[in-house]
């Protein structure tokens, strides 16, 4: 088991037996491990799993801005699968702002609240 996964399995018991000092320490611990892209899905999940908000503008933002996105990536994870309205909302956006297929254009983000 990774040092990451041994943190999830803290964050999951600290949240259940409401340890909010031992959760916390999780939390910081997987911010910090859990940076970049291939990481972003784990992020979301964990997340929406564990109610960590701060975790889903960033998150979904590096989804959003990966030149090389694909359906498959979003959907077939699968420890952590997205559900198909989230997908849709990525893709819609990235259509918005002109990412993918080639494009150097990228949206800006405007505010830190993103919803999904």
């Amino acid at each position: 088991m990774t040092d990451i996964g041994k943190w999830e399995g803290i964050l999951d018991l600290a949240t259940k037996w409401q340890f909010t000092e031992i959760r916390d320490e999780a939390i910081a611990v997987l911010t910090t491990e859990l940076v970049g892209t291939k990481n972003a899905l784990r992020k979301i999940q964990l997340a929406r799993k564990y109610d960590i908000e701060s975790w889903l503008p960033d998150a979904y933002i590096e989804l959003v801005e990966k030149e090389d996105l694909t359906l498959d990536e979003l959907s077939q994870d699968p420890a952590y699968p997205l559900d198909w309205e989230t997908i849709s909302k990525f893709f819609y956006i990235r259509e918005k702002c002109g990412i993918g297929y080639g494009s150097k254009i990228a949206c800006r983000r405007r505010s830190n609240k993103v919803e999904t």
